[in-house]
């Protein structure tokens, strides 16, 4: 008996003798595949499937070479070209939990998101006037004050559901971030939530919210501080 099987075989037996879980996880990267990378993902991916396109990033699926081939092994995300900010970012670099007060807000954060050049934001506008991820967009508001689209973000891979992930932009360009809000947006937010949770349930099948609003399948947050790059 092998390894394998002795394996397989304590697993029946857990299986009659008491409940249990298996938690798998997927291993890390072999070397080999990082290396193979190094002339390009054709050497390292038997199939590559384009899911995305939008400015400076390309979003591809990856399937391994001599691996079972029912269903995509990896998610990526191409940044062509990358600054030394988009290195910076995605390489190994400390990183701190900051508290900000209203003051370090005024001083510090709020000139930063002022001084964003508009090239690092165009991927948004793309997707706003229907240049780039016009298939993508799950619902869309032309409203130039209340409207908004919803899209599959990109950190999701468009099939696993649940790491379901959807993103709502506002199309109102006054609304940078968090702290732009007020009490006159409190529609805009239901708005987003209501459509947000309508294409969970119609598209993806996600149980739709109870009526009072009190349980839903879908966690609703704000990114704070909204990230560009």
């Amino acid at each position: 008996m092998n390894v394998n099987d002795a394996l397989v075989n304590s697993f029946r037996m857990e299986r009659v003798m008491k409940e249990a879980v298996l938690l798998m996880e997927r291993a890390f990267f072999a070397s080999s595949l990082i290396q193979s990378l190094v002339d390009g993902p054709q050497t390292a991916f038997s199939r590559l499937e384009t899911i995305g396109k939008n400015d400076a990033f390309t979003w591809v699926l990856g399937w391994q070479q001599n691996r079972d081939q029912s269903g995509a092994h990896s998610k990526l995300t191409l940044i062509c070209p990358a600054g030394d900010e988009v290195v910076a970012k995605y390489g190994a670099v400390e990183r701190r939990m900051i508290l900000e007060t209203p003051q370090l807000y005024k001083n510090v954060t709020l000139p930063w998101i002022q001084s964003i050049p508009k090239s690092k934001t165009q991927w948004v506008n793309n997707i706003l006037d229907g240049s780039s991820e016009a298939e993508s967009v799950l619902y869309r508001d032309d409203h130039p004050q209340t409207g908004f689209v919803v899209v599959p973000d990109l950190k999701w891979d468009r099939r696993t559901l649940s790491s379901l992930y959807l993103i709502g932009i506002v199309r109102d360009s006054s609304l940078t971030n968090l702290r732009d809000l007020t009490r006159d947006h409190i529609p805009l937010l239901k708005k987003i939530k209501h459509a947000a949770s309508a294409v969970a349930t119609e598209k993806y099948g996600l149980k739709p919210p109870s009526n009072d609003g009190v349980e839903s399948s879908l966690r609703c947050f704000l990114h704070y501080m909204p990230t560009f790059l």
